[in-house]
């Protein structure tokens, strides 16, 4: 079975989850901080991307509310040693674009910022990650190079005194819900919603 998205009310706000209230059943989403920055307040409706980790004892819901997130997630679980939970760990440290490009070039040290990896495990995700790079690329066009309206706009939250982090994830969602047609102005006061 596969969950792609789900989309409802936005019921609860925890510590590493949420729940997401969709026809009167909650569903429990574990997400990472990156994520959660960029989530409405309870009670607004919310759509999540989402990967379901099926085990013998649990369901597991993970959502993301960047596709580059989610690819950025998938790609890290499959490296031998890196489970979801370290997964949402590494995307609530790195923003999918630094977590990318410390594959991409070898950076053992943004990698092992990340609580839980090592200098070992570092060194197996760079190993095991590379040899998928090109694919990776493919699969998340202009996430290394944002395109100018997004670039601008992480510049003038940046300049406002937000985390590159918040800056992402706020941009992310006022760019999916506008569109690609949206204007620098638009971007920015859609984001500045989600970031106070």
């Amino acid at each position: 079975m596969v969950i792609e998205h789900i989309r409802g009310k936005l019921a609860h706000k925890g510590g590493d989850y949420v729940v997401v209230d969709v026809g009167g059943m909650g569903y429990r989403v574990l997400v990472p901080q990156s994520t959660m920055d960029a989530l409405p307040a309870p009670g607004e409706p919310v759509e999540l991307l989402t990967y379901l980790q099926v085990r013998e004892d649990a369901l597991n819901l993970y959502g993301f509310i960047t596709d580059a997130e989610r690819q950025v997630f998938l790609a890290l679980i499959e490296v031998s040693g890196v489970g979801p939970r370290l997964g949402l760990a590494a995307l609530s440290v790195l923003s999918p674009g630094q977590a990318f490009q410390a594959i991409a070039q070898g950076d053992v040290a943004t990698l092992t910022s990340v609580p839980g990896i090592g200098k070992k495990t570092a060194e197996r995700i760079i190993l095991e990650l590379r040899s998928t790079a090109e694919k990776v690329t493919v699969s998340m066009p202009g996430m290394v190079q944002p395109r100018p309206v997004e670039a601008d706009a992480l510049e003038a939250l940046a300049a406002l005194g937000y985390t590159r982090r918040q800056a992402e994830g706020a941009v992310a969602r006022a760019c999916a819900e506008l569109g690609e047609k949206a204007k620098l102005d638009e971007v920015i006061r859609r984001a500045l919603r989600y970031v106070s």
